[in-house]
């Protein structure tokens, strides 16, 4: 590996549409990372990948067109930081500081936490850091100066023990979790900052099967950082994955609907393992005559589509004017009351789209159950 040439990589020409790859609304190219500003350095991308506002690069660098070593990048927008810290009457500085703990593939190595600041870069309206495996050239060629004045403890090229075993071997990568939180000292006054405020994906949580009981609470588990995954592929069988009961659903206590026995059933299959913010995919069963209640949607999204069963969805009034024709039903709505609804059909095959402002339930109207696929998300 430490002889692997850049070129041999970047000159291919199956290779040539990465020189300038878009992702997103945004474009990489030579010269996005720090060290690129002197032609000696070249990096190769390995994987890109985002959460929230938090954008994660696992790439080689290049130096004199040899391998150099693996390099951790990682940008943030700090939207949430900004109004937690305006909530105090302060604002950002040129650097924040960086929570960060690397996961391996299997566990059973502990990566112990490492704490990074971040430096802000105007050319892309984010702060970074570059957490490199290692800082120290080779000794038969040293690092070009303008590399070195980018180079330090806090640094926007930086190194840190906790993290060179693993970064070494990108394979063993799944994940990392992150946090962020301001400077420890005010960007205007320059005191000390007692207690900083921070994003550490607040009111998050998961849901883990560790109860057959509805509305276990053991069977949330709060998070206090964000997560973003690594691995590149998952292999899912949904028969092995336990559900999760929940009764009375997006109920209110004075829906008349309610009942001891309205319990659904999710097996919750994917959700700290996608990009984005609050996307979840489920596999939702309905019991025979159980409703889930009416709810709306505010800053979120959620597509149903049904593998089994049938029943009726409900949808607002006018939220889809394909659906005048269908029977209009008064609907208890969690949190608002009584709304005009449409009721809809439901059997296999069916697409239900909820967007931000939507009306959405749904009642198995049969005597078998009702089985449907739910993806839900929070739009960037």
């Amino acid at each position: 590996m430490g002889d692997l040439s850049f070129r041999d990589i970047y000159s291919a020409t199956e290779h040539e549409v990465f020189k300038i790859a878009s992702f997103g609304e945004r474009i990489f190219h030579r010269r996005y990372f720090n060290a690129s500003v002197s032609p000696r350095y070249r990096y190769n991308v390995r994987t890109v990948q985002a959460k929230s506002d938090i954008v994660v690069l696992l790439a080689e660098v290049f130096l004199d067109a040899k391998f150099f070593c693996n390099v951790l990048r990682v940008e943030y927008r700090a939207a949430r930081l900004i109004e937690a810290a305006r909530s105090h009457g302060r604002i950002l500085g040129e650097q924040i500081q960086c929570w960060l703990r690397l996961v391996l593939e299997d566990g059973s190595q502990e990566i112990p936490p490492t704490m990074v600041k971040l430096t802000l870069d105007g050319t892309i309206q984010a702060y970074q850091v570059e957490l490199w495996e290692t800082l120290e050239a080779r000794p038969t060629c040293t690092h070009d100066m303008k590399i070195l004045n980018q180079m330090g403890r806090h640094g926007p090229i930086t190194a840190r023990r906790e993290v060179q075993a693993a970064l070494h071997d990108f394979e063993r990568l799944r994940g990392l979790e992150i946090a962020f939180c301001e400077d420890d000292r005010d960007s205007r006054t320059g005191l000390r900052i007692d207690e900083p405020a921070w994003d550490n994906n607040y009111e998050r949580s998961v849901q883990i099967p560790r109860s057959p009981d509805p509305d276990a609470p053991e069977n949330t588990e709060f998070l206090r950082n964000y997560y973003v995954p690594f691995q590149r592929g998952l292999y899912l069988d949904a028969a092995q994955q336990l559900p999760i009961r929940y009764r009375n659903a997006m109920m209110d206590e004075s829906n008349p609907e309610r009942r001891a026995d309205n319990i659904l059933e999710i097996r919750w299959l994917l959700q700290r393992q996608l990009g984005g913010r609050g996307i979840y995919l489920q596999e939702v069963t309905v019991p025979p005559r159980a409703v889930e209640g009416a709810h709306l949607y505010v800053g979120a999204e959620a597509l149903y589509y049904v593998i089994e069963g049938e029943g009726e969805a409900y949808l607002g009034e006018h939220d889809d004017p394909a659906t005048s024709s269908y029977p209009t039903v008064h609907r208890d709505v969690l949190g608002v009351g009584p709304r005009s609804c449409k009721a809809v059909p439901l059997r296999p095959g069916i697409t239900v789209y909820a967007r931000s402002g939507a009306i959405q339930g749904l009642a198995n109207t049969a005597d078998h159950p009702l089985r449907l696929v739910r993806f839900g998300f929070h739009p960037e």
